[in-house]
């Protein structure tokens, strides 16, 4: 891949916010509160974004009891060698299926949980394919975001997408559900220089959209923890228009869904186990990355760091994850141009923050870790 190439599809993923979402078990078992994520795991599928265009999205997976990794063509091997597509965006577990969104080949997957396919869902309105971003889950659904402006909902029993859809904004992201509300973030990705700066709110029980909430602009990544609060990052302008907008992560009461605290610059986050820590990265072009905790009812920045000063990564954030029964901490990173871009997982404990394993994700752009058990 050549250099002019390299920083084009740098540039087109930055603006496009091609962050993948690690998935859990989010079968809410109630719309009004936080439900934790699965108690045991037994490892990890990893998702290769792969390079755009090149159809290379692959999927890789770590063992957690041997310690080993495949090769990233774990969904080849047990679909008689289809390969996955292009773009590979996010990975969530729901009871015994994987949902996949393979946002440039327009396609969702549906898999039993070793990634033979189920159900294959090609969405397409006006004539022209949808391209899925994200999953959430409740009840008898599995909610997915399309990037051109739409909400969409999956049965769990039939494995088949409703007809309706809910029109939420430009470019829908990243969603979660808290209060019996759904909040999708509509970043307005494709609109540079004028990005959107509003989270859909969406009637979990009616699935109409009721209201917006104002939030800084190009929002795309979503969180909630035990009390329901919601939190939102959002890009702003990456520094290319001006006035210059920098990154920000919002805290939604969803009890009255306003913005009631900034936390400052952030990336990447992820809620804990328990669902009273966030973990959060900074990681803005040509700075050091951060790592920072916020105590979610002290409602708190703690200081100090998350990863010890002596862990070093290959390069560039690209995903964090937290295993739902350990609490280790994943972070997806690939190398700067000219290197290859194949990416490389560092896990991290939580309570120390030291290094407990490094390993290849054998494909390129790590986009997160989905676990399993």
């Amino acid at each position: 891949m050549n250099l002019k190439r390299f920083l084009f599809k740098s540039a087109i993923l930055s603006l496009l916010a091609f962050v993948f979402v690690g998935c859990s078990d989010d079968d809410e078992k109630g719309p009004d509160y936080w439900v934790p994520p699965l108690s045991t795991t037994q490892g990890a599928y990893v998702l290769n974004n792969g390079n755009w265009g090149d159809n290379d999205a692959s999927i890789s997976y770590y063992d957690k009891e041997s310690g080993e990794v495949s090769a990233a063509n774990v969904f080849e091997s047990v679909n008689n060698g289809k390969n996955l597509g292009d773009l590979g965006q996010s990975m969530f577990v729901s009871g015994e299926n994987i949902y996949i969104a393979v946002s440039g080949s327009a396609v969702i997957y549906i898999t039993d949980l070793t990634c033979k396919i189920k159900k294959e869902i090609i969405s397409k309105r006006a004539g022209q394919p949808q391209e899925p971003r994200f999953f959430t889950a409740y009840g008898d659904y599995v909610y997915v975001t399309f990037y051109d402006g739409y909400l969409a909902r999956i049965n769990k029993k039939t494995l088949e997408l409703d007809t309706k859809q809910v029109e939420v904004g430009p470019n829908p992201e990243g969603l979660k559900i808290a209060n019996g509300k759904i909040y999708v973030a509509c970043s307005g990705g494709m609109l540079y220089p004028i990005y959107n700066d509003r989270v859909a709110v969406v009637d979990l029980k009616s699935f109409t959209k009721k209201a917006e909430i104002e939030v800084v602009i190009n929002p795309s990544k979503v969180e909630v923890d035990k009390l329901g609060n919601i939190y939102v990052i959002s890009n702003g302008n990456y520094g290319m228009a001006t006035p210059s907008i920098s990154s920000s992560l919002q805290v939604i009461d969803t009890k009255i869904d306003e913005v009631v605290a900034d936390l400052g610059n952030a990336s990447y986050m992820r809620i804990s186990p328990q669902g009273d820590m966030l973990y959060y990265i900074n990681a803005a072009y040509g700075s050091a990355p951060t790592y920072k905790k916020y105590d979610v009812k002290q409602e708190e920045v703690l200081a100090g760091s998350f990863v010890n000063e002596d862990v070093t990564f290959v390069g560039a954030p690209s995903s964090l994850d937290i295993d739902p029964q350990t609490g280790d901490i994943y972070i997806g990173a690939y190398p700067p141009y000219p290197a290859s871009a194949i990416g490389e997982m560092t896990i991290i404990s939580s309570s120390t923050g030291k290094l407990i394993k490094r390993f290849s994700t054998g494909g390129f752009y790590p986009w997160g870790v989905c676990f399993v058990k």
